[in-house]
């Protein structure tokens, strides 16, 4: 009985970063929003405040501060614009989503008219 809580203990761990690992590195894709700062429709992203090169540092040259900065990263976390980054984001089906996808498609041809 021992031995079998000595092995679960470990894998445990294991897939726990594993599963965390994964989660960092492979995020998931959202729903599609209208960016207010570019105005690309698309599926949103996640962004991550901070610098992972200064999270890097601070884990191999200290433990508590570089737990500190990865939390606080992991904690500030937003959906942002896939092209810009920007983190002002509506919904298409929102009175200003959809205002801004009519826009953009009338701009087009707008454009198209005044082309001798």
């Amino acid at each position: 009985m021992e031995t079998l809580i000595a092995l679960l203990i470990p894998l445990s761990l294991l897939a726990a970063l594993a599963w965390f690992i994964f989660r960092v590195f492979v995020p998931a894709k959202g729903k599609p929003m209208v960016c207010t700062h570019c105005g690309h429709l698309g599926p949103a992203r996640q962004v991550t405040n901070g610098s992972t090169g200064i999270e890097l540092v601070l884990w191999l040259l200290f433990i508590v501060p570089g737990l500190i900065y990865s939390f606080w990263r992991l904690s500030t976390r937003t959906v942002g614009c896939e092209e810009c980054g920007a983190t002002a984001l509506v919904p298409p089906t929102s009175p200003v989503g959809r205002r801004m996808v009519r826009e953009a498609q009338e701009a087009p041809q707008a454009a198209a008219r005044t082309r001798p």
